[in-house]
């Protein structure tokens, strides 16, 4: 499989993921807050996947190592803080540039440009670990919400019993589709960066891959 199939995978994935949660709200307008609460988390599984693929493009991998481990929602949950991390070097890439607007600016030469971005994003990933431990921590919230996610999933589609009394998915109030979508926008506030990098400029995504790789390698 061509490396560049898990760049239009991400892509598909994370517009059906944008499309789940639309649907989401839609629903929610018509007060159907038990399948709007299914879609809200259904978004968030096709989000991940999403990021999957992309870790695959941005690593060079050739082929789908397992796309049961890409489906699966327990997989999805235990790689969680691998997603931090790679959200996290997404966002350098699009952030630093932007606070080093000025000092890119000086420069007298396009080689001289990457020098000063190469600078700017080896410094930044020393510190990237730490970054994202912090935001791991931060987020404990989403994990805990997001363990019991795929029981929440489930009770929004299906009747359920209950202590013997049946609980329908129309049972579901909005302060509970509320919390959700708090859960959830979380969630795409950190993934909807990665769309303002231009994947089709070569030279900008070999620059992510380079740095990257040296990535895992100070990791391993």
């Amino acid at each position: 499989m061509n490396n560049v199939y898990f760049l239009e995978g991400y892509k598909v994935s994370y517009e059906n993921a944008k499309s789940l949660f639309e649907s989401a709200e839609m629903l929610a307008l018509e007060k159907k807050y038990g399948i709007a609460i299914s879609l809200l988390i259904l978004s968030v599984e096709e989000g991940s996947k999403a990021i999957s693929f992309l870790s695959s493009f941005l690593e060079g991998d050739n082929k789908i190592k397992s796309w049961p481990d890409i489906i699966d929602h327990k997989v999805k949950l235990d790689k969680i803080r691998g997603l931090l991390m790679h959200l996290e070097f997404i966002d350098i890439f699009v952030n630093e540039p932007i606070r080093h607007k000025e000092k890119l600016q000086k420069a007298e030469s396009h080689e001289e440009v990457n020098i000063i971005r190469n600078e700017i994003f080896d410094k930044a990933l020393f510190n990237l670990g730490e970054m994202a431990d912090d935001k791991s921590r931060k987020w404990s919230k989403f994990n805990n919400w997001w363990k019991d996610a795929n029981n929440q999933k489930k009770k929004g589609l299906y009747v359920d019993l209950n202590n013997n009394k049946f609980v329908s998915p129309s049972d579901v109030k909005k302060p509970k589709y509320d919390k959700t979508k708090t859960m959830v926008q979380l969630f795409f506030e950190r993934i909807d960066q990665i769309n303002t990098l231009d994947f089709e400029d070569t030279e900008q995504v070999q620059s992510i891959k380079n740095h990257l790789e040296k990535l895992n390698n100070n990791r391993s």
